[in-house]
């Protein structure tokens, strides 16, 4: 049986006695066993360590949510631990805006909220996640189906400390956690919507792994040592990695990827290992590959960064320091792939309407066009300037200024710095999330679309 407290101290030798320790508490078994066991050791330790214990309310589960949010109250005042909590009560309509899944939506509300705290805090302070050994092999499995190379497959990491998280219990399994909560009479809630396989993550737990255990009964621990034996691959790459980027690195943010060339069997995988650190995905990474010789500057946007190739040398910088963004392309995949802003699906056969109801009333923020024949072949993607104007779907071909569009929606300063129109052979056709025109419009007779969303 594994030692839930002696887990919490092992972590807690990797990290400075002046650091503090913040726990994400749920109110789920694993992260109540986690604040726990880390009250305990810090106890332990026999020093001053800060500890804090954090909670998020997202209000989708109605009473449920309340529930949760009472019993790491209670958890917290068992432990005599600080504890700080928020509300985020209009979920739903942030992901409908931003075009995001409820899940990923309350994941990075929870972390941006994580970091503005611990970035206030008076000490250096970690996150202790309460992730176990059955959450690691459902994120390798994930991660698989993904599509995804050697880190991918390596699983989450125990001890980050470039980000400063800590997954102490990430060698615990959950029975051992209810066992350890038990033991110490510690109360823990059930989430219902774990056990609805509605979502990627709870079809892996519910349906996949019990099918995988039933024929393989060894199949689980067979994952573990492939996580294992690929993280120790994976340390070996990442020093090969880490030597091509020093080697073609100018200056910060500057690379010579002629050179690359000569000193790797995959450019493209050095790239990506550049550019993800800025946002960027493997697909952009591919196409920096291509553009290495190309006579022309391309150039790619992630939400933060821009990256330029020209002559052989990549580049990469923050967006705030490019007073203006404006990507152009052929077509609109190529356009997609570049700026990384939005995406581009062509979609054929079906009810093509029926898909564009849906996502009108699903609030996703989208634009259709019809597909069918030659496709334009001018496409711009670019923050809007003073006297843009667009004809809104619905106006009967009418326009209306870009900025009274804008006005009317009570737009904030920083949404609409964050504005984006997309304009097709001169006529702008989508104020991105906003407002979308009738250019080629989608009808009951079309059998193609293009599907941009962001």
């Amino acid at each position: 049986m594994t030692d839930i407290i002696q887990l919490a101290v092992k972590t807690l030798y990797r990290i400075p006695l002046s650091h503090g320790i913040a726990v994400a508490l749920s109110g789920g078994a694993d992260s109540v066993a986690l604040a726990a066991a880390m009250a305990k050791a810090i106890i332990m330790e026999n020093r001053h360590r800060p500890l804090l214990l954090l909670h998020c309310n997202f209000h989708l589960r109605g009473d449920e949510s309340n529930r949760d949010a009472a019993i790491a109250l209670e958890i917290a005042e068992k432990l005599s631990a600080p504890f700080q909590s928020i509300d985020f009560k209009d979920v739903p309509d942030i992901a409908a805006r931003n075009g995001e899944s409820i899940e990923m939506t309350c994941r990075q509300l929870r972390y941006a909220w994580f970091d503005s705290i611990l970035s206030s805090l008076p000490v250096t302070t970690w996150l202790a996640l309460g992730h176990h050994n059955e959450d690691n092999r459902e994120t390798l499995l994930l991660n698989l189906f993904r599509g995804t190379g050697t880190r991918g497959l390596c699983g989450m990491d125990e001890f980050d400390p470039k980000r400063r998280f800590i997954r102490p219990l990430l060698h615990a399994s959950r029975s051992e956690i209810e066992s350890f909560l038990s033991a110490n009479d510690l109360p823990w809630i059930v989430d219902s919507s774990n056990l609805i396989p509605d979502v990627k993550r709870n079809r892996i737990r519910l349906n996949i792994i019990p099918a995988i255990q039933k024929d393989f009964p060894d199949a689980l621990q067979g994952l573990d040592t492939t996580t294992r034996n690929l993280a120790d691959d994976y340390a070996i790459l990442h020093q090969a990695l880490e030597s091509a980027i020093q080697r073609i690195t100018l200056s910060p943010g500057i690379y010579d990827l002629l050179k690359l060339t000569d000193i790797s069997a995959s450019p493209r995988r050095v790239i990506f290992e550049i550019v993800r650190e800025y946002g960027f995905n493997a697909s952009q990474a591919d196409n920096m590959a291509s553009a290495i010789r190309s006579r022309e500057a391309k150039h790619f946007g992630s939400s933060t960064h821009i990256a330029s190739i020209h002559r052989g040398t990549l580049a990469v910088s923050p967006k705030e320091s490019h007073q203006d963004i404006c990507f152009q392309a052929d077509d609109p995949f190529k356009l997609a792939d570049m700026c990384g802003e939005f995406s581009c699906e062509r979609i054929s056969g079906g009810n093509l309407m029926e898909i564009i109801r849906q996502f009108a009333t699903d609030k996703i923020p989208f634009y259709a066009m019809d597909a069918s024949g030659t496709l334009p072949a001018g496409w711009i993607w670019r923050q809007p300037i003073q006297g843009d104007r667009i004809a809104p779907f619905g106006m009967n071909g009418k326009t209306r200024l870009v900025s009274d569009i804008l006005s009317d929606a009570h737009a904030s300063p920083t949404q609409k710095k964050q504005a984006r129109l997309l304009v097709v052979e001169g006529t702008p056709v989508w104020l991105a999330p906003w407002r979308a025109s009738a250019f080629r419009p989608v009808t009951r007779t079309s059998e193609e679309m293009l599907l941009f969303r962001l």
